[in-house]
């Protein structure tokens, strides 16, 4: 019977993420993705993030609705981002008052 192979963290050199996600994650080919989906599934809730691949590259990720949700819940929406930045409605500008230097023309 087919196994996932697992994959650590510290195994970096075919693991091509940059965003730091790691610990041991099960590395599934789509073929047997798709022939045990409820499986992939089931992995996912019980055992955190399972990778998809095709051809040997990392194509997908199956996660369980509760990573998923850590994941978006912290999420601003782009109205809550802009308004969250720096009030600005006290902001004075101390204008100088010299008229420059005198020019010939």
């Amino acid at each position: 019977m087919w196994e996932p192979r697992k994959r650590g963290r510290c195994d970096r050199s075919d693991y091509t993420s940059e965003d730091g996600i790691g610990g041991e994650m099960a590395v599934w080919p789509v073929q047997e993705a798709k022939t045990r989906f409820s499986q992939v599934i089931e992995e996912a809730n019980s055992n955190g993030p399972q990778i998809i691949t095709k051809h040997g590259s990392d194509k997908a990720v199956v996660l369980s609705m509760a990573d998923y949700r850590a994941l978006t819940a912290s999420k601003p929406s782009f109205k809550e981002y802009l308004l969250g930045g720096p009030r600005v409605d006290s902001f004075d500008v101390e204008r100088d008052r010299d008229m420059g230097r005198e020019v010939d023309l």
